[in-house]
């Protein structure tokens, strides 16, 4: 192989589905509201509006989620730490919601 594989832009995870079934996911991201650290008494506050500030994927979970509670916390390799905001078989839809809890690190 060649490369540094720290320094690869996309990188792919996956499941097999050999003897397990996989569960429907969606993954909700949040994003700043404002776009600049410290608003100066000139800025304009729309000018540093971030026009996304929140982003959705559906996502396929190893079936094990299913057991997860609310408000349980994971982790993702690859992606970071999730709350679980809707378990599996909660409601109609049959999918697991899980929040993005923030780093605090710029995106």
């Amino acid at each position: 192989m060649q490369g540094d594989v720290r320094a690869t832009d996309k990188k792919v995870t996956w499941l097999s589905t050999q003897a397990q079934k996989l569960v429907d996911a969606e993954l909700r991201d949040s994003d700043r509201l404002i776009m600049k650290d410290k608003l100066e008494k000139d800025d304009g506050l729309e000018k540093f509006l971030n026009p996304t500030t929140a982003t959705m994927e559906e996502a396929f979970c190893d079936e094990g989620v299913v057991n997860l509670n609310k408000d349980d916390i994971i982790r993702f390799e690859q992606r970071g730490y999730y709350r679980i905001g809707k378990t599996y078989g909660d409601g109609d839809e049959r999918k697991i919601i899980l929040l993005c809890i923030p780093t605090g690190k710029n995106k």
